[in-house]
C-alpha cells in the first residue's frame, strides 16, 4: 500500500476570496469573520445557520440554546452588574435552584425598559438596592418585572409568571 501524502490546499476560488480593496461590506454593513467585503457571507441567507443569527444571538444560561435579541428573558442584577439569559421562563427555576450562576453585564447594557418596576412582582414589597430585574423580550416589546431576590423570581416563575 502506498502512504497517503497530504495534499496542499489549492487556491481559494475568486468567488469565495475576500478582497480587502472592495468596501462593499455585507448587506447590513457588518464585517464578519475578518473579511471586509463578505462576498461569501453576504450570499448566505440566515437559514443556512438553521434560522439562528450567530452574531446577534446569545446562549441560554441554563441549556445553552440560542436566544435571539428579540426573544427570551434577561435577568439583571443591576447592583452587581450581572445578568443571565433564558430561552424559556421554565429555565429560571433549575438555574435558581442550582445556585444562579450569573454572567457579567456589558458596561453600556441597559435592561431596555423606560420605567423600571418599583415593586416586587411576587410579594408586592418596595424594591431595594439589590433587586433583580427580569425583562421579557417579545419582538420590539420589553416587559419588565422586578423582584426582591432570585428566590422570589424563582417562585414567581414556578407559579407561571405573569399568566398565573
Amino acid at each position: 500500500m502506498r502512504a497517503r501524502v497530504p495534499r496542499k490546499p489549492g487556491p481559494v476560488p475568486a468567488t469565495l476570496r475576500c478582497s480587502s480593496r472592495r468596501e462593499s461590506g455585507s448587506p447590513d454593513g457588518r464585517v464578519l469573520l475578518g473579511c471586509p467585503d463578505n462576498r461569501l457571507l453576504a450570499r448566505l441567507d440566515r437559514t443556512t445557520f438553521f434560522g439562528i443569527d450567530p452574531l446577534n444571538s446569545e446562549a441560554c444560561t441554563w441549556c445553552g440554546d440560542h436566544v435571539g435579541p428579540d426573544d427570551g428573558f434577561r435577568a439583571y442584577e443591576l447592583a452587581g452588574g450581572r445578568r443571565a439569559v433564558f430561552c424559556r421562563l421554565e429555565h429560571i427555576i433549575p438555574w435558581a435552584i442550582q445556585g444562579s450562576h450569573w454572567g457579567a453585564a456589558g458596561v453600556s447594557e441597559s435592561a431596555g425598559t423606560e420605567t423600571p418596576p418599583s415593586r416586587c412582582s411576587h410579594c408586592v414589597a418596595q424594591l431595594g438596592e439589590g433587586h433583580v430585574l427580569l425583562v421579557r423580550h417579545r419582538g420590539a416589546h420589553r416587559i419588565a418585572d422586578g423582584f426582591c431576590s432570585v428566590t422570589h423570581m424563582r417562585d414567581w416563575a414556578k407559579a407561571g409568571g405573569r399568566w398565573r
